[in-house]
């Protein structure tokens, strides 16, 4: 996508930015706490979760990147011309497809709902199917498979995991509630497993992370701390 700094930023209703460029660029921002979903004009649609940022463009639909954050596809399928996500220097063709992609600094993930999708990278191609997932770091990618159901469930209220690291699960937290966290030095790597409802107030999810967690979640003046 074409630089990106000499955007001038119109704040809108909602508490997300729109950029618009002389190219037909813009972008579209949200906040940590706060969702967003729109259609394109080709009637694919996008989702965005909190702390998230997409470039878009007016004059062709069937292309973006995913600047920061994390949001879920849904795209109107055209084999002549495909959608293309681009996220740093990876890029995402669709094959008819729902997929969820989640990139922080030079990491991302992508795990695919329906259809399909290509993966590319330098001279690396992968082709991934429902049920597939992907993470790329700047050390190389490692595949898996996930259970179709959990892909993308903050967007249904439900942070679904499997043996992933405390410091992952308190960051999803944050990005889909708003809610600072602070870990224990010694729990960030420590692994969780279960599933995470989004719903209620923040004084009920304080309390259902402690039964979950079996850790004291405590309120702080920006946020919580969790610690044994």
């Amino acid at each position: 996508m074409p630089a990106l700094a000499a955007s001038v930023a119109l704040v809108l209703a909602g508490g997300w930015a729109f950029r618009s460029h002389s190219t037909g660029d813009y972008t579209i921002r949200t906040a940590a706490g706060e969702s967003r979903s729109f259609a394109l004009g080709d009637g694919t649609r996008i989702m965005l979760n909190g702390s998230t940022e997409i470039a878009l463009n007016r004059d062709d639909p069937r292309q973006a990147a995913l600047l920061s954050g994390e949001a879920q596809f849904t795209v109107h399928h055209d084999p002549v011309h495909p959608f293309t996500l681009i996220v740093g220097d990876r890029t995402l063709e669709d094959v008819g497809t729902v997929f969820n992609v989640r990139t922080s600094g030079t990491a991302m993930q992508v795990e695919v709902a329906q259809g399909a999708v290509r993966y590319e990278a330098g001279e690396t191609r992968v082709r991934l199917d429902a049920g597939d997932t992907l993470s790329a770091k700047d050390d190389g990618i490692v595949t898996g498979h996930r259970a179709t159901a959990e892909i993308g469930g903050w967007t249904r209220g439900r942070l679904v995991y499997h043996d992933r690291p405390l410091i992952e699960v308190a960051a999803d937290i944050t990005r889909s509630r708003g809610m600072a966290i602070e870990l224990a030095p010694d729990l960030a790597a420590q692994p969780f497993t279960g599933v995470i409802q989004l719903d209620g107030d923040d004084a009920t999810l304080q309390k259902r992370l402690e039964s979950l967690l079996g850790l004291k979640v405590t309120s702080t003046a920006d946020g919580w701390t969790i610690a044994k």
